[in-house]
């Protein structure tokens, strides 16, 4: 069957199922996030102050009908991206980003970053600028509120891109319809989400030219291109892609994590059965290469399975909840981590502060 005839039955499907297609679940994302502005609430506070929202996060914008605090303007963002349907922006294929080959992997849309950057997206990196930029010029009070209000919802849309590249899923090229095909990574963070480790492993962003478009770094820098990396930065794409199993691609389709990477032991699963597990050792370069405890679990017959016959242990092999706890781990710090640089990044500018004639509570000039 014509591979356009079946990309475009998915997509029917799932609008016909569910409008909202997530790697994260929106839950999750809200949950990410609300930690990316906690952990970064100081030098955000400074931040806003110096423009002239005084209760900072917790400052209160109004856009046409609807008034939500900075907070929360961020947070719905980065929960309405899953709902940004169009024809140029389908979240089946445009939520997707593998580092290795620069693109989505999956279809003929753009990949996340992308995405981030795309003139027809309404929610861009450079139309949240836009909007922080008439925030702080434009005429009146309520045409500041709105633009305001625009911008950081702006910036929850881009921050939810960043975040669903660690999804083993949307950097291995994974291909998964909601109702039709679950990925249990993502099932499984959705079930547990109060239990989840949303300490941030901080990114570091550098060497970024002064750019309106959003930095590739945050998803990409080109250290990891399918062989291992031990240098001093890497993208979170990479990261995902070269240490963690999406369910489909367990020892396949790319390099790496690989078979010399790994020993095999008994553990006992969520059930109470001895299994075996494999485990991830960190590669001798070092670098961003992790040591991951439970990487994978041999199905009931696994361990029947000659050493020599190793393809047929690849093929036996799945994910369940020890690994996808593990996973967690550190994937989701990640996550909270990145995201915080990039919201770090977008509110760098340098104020020089010039209060309008009739509200002193307001600055329309930046310097960038």
């Amino acid at each position: 069957m014509n591979k356009n005839i079946v990309i475009f039955a998915l997509i029917v499907v799932s609008l016909l199922c569910n409008k909202e297609v997530y790697a994260y679940s929106t839950n999750v994302h809200e949950r990410i996030t609300e930690k990316v502005i906690d952990q970064n609430k100081t030098n955000l506070n400074n931040y806003l102050t110096a423009i002239g929202l005084f209760n900072g996060v917790d400052e209160e914008l109004k856009s046409g009908n609807d008034k939500k605090i900075v907070k929360d303007w961020i947070k719905y963002g980065s929960k309405k991206e899953d709902y940004n349907w169009d024809w140029n922006n389908n979240p089946l294929f445009s939520h997707f980003y593998n580092p290795i080959t620069n693109d989505s992997g999956v279809g003929l849309w753009p990949s996340a970053y992308a995405w981030a950057n795309a003139s027809n997206n309404d929610w861009s990196w450079i139309k949240a600028r836009d909007y922080f930029y008439q925030g702080l010029t434009s005429n009146t009070k309520t045409q500041r509120e709105e633009a305001l209000a625009k911008a950081f919802r702006g910036i929850g849309h881009i921050i939810h891109l960043v975040e669903d590249v660690s999804v083993p899923a949307h950097t291995r090229a994974d291909l998964h319809v909601p109702l039709l095909d679950s990925e249990p990574y993502e099932s499984y963070t959705n079930n547990k989400i109060s239990q989840l480790q949303y300490t941030s492993v901080p990114f570091q962003y550098w060497n970024i030219s002064n750019s309106t478009a959003a930095p590739r770094q945050f998803w990409d820098v080109d250290s990891y291109i399918g062989t291992p990396y031990s240098g001093d930065y890497i993208g979170l794409a990479e990261y995902t892609n070269e240490n963690y199993f999406s369910k489909n691609t367990i020892f396949s389709n790319f390099p790496y994590p690989d078979w010399s990477s790994i020993v095999e032991y008994n553990d006992i699963d969520i059930n109470g059965k001895e299994r075996i597990y494999l485990k991830k050792l960190g590669y001798a370069e070092g670098g961003y290469s992790e040591s991951i405890n439970h990487l994978a679990v041999g199905m009931w017959f696994y361990k029947y399975i000659p050493s020599s016959l190793i393809s047929l242990k690849k093929s036996s092999l799945k994910l369940d909840d020890k690994c996808h706890e593990d996973y967690q781990q550190k994937l989701i710090p990640r996550a909270v981590g990145y995201s915080a640089g990039l919201l770090d990044y977008f509110f760098r500018g340098t104020l020089e502060i010039t209060a309008p004639d009739a509200y002193v509570s307001y600055v329309y000039s930046i310097t960038d």
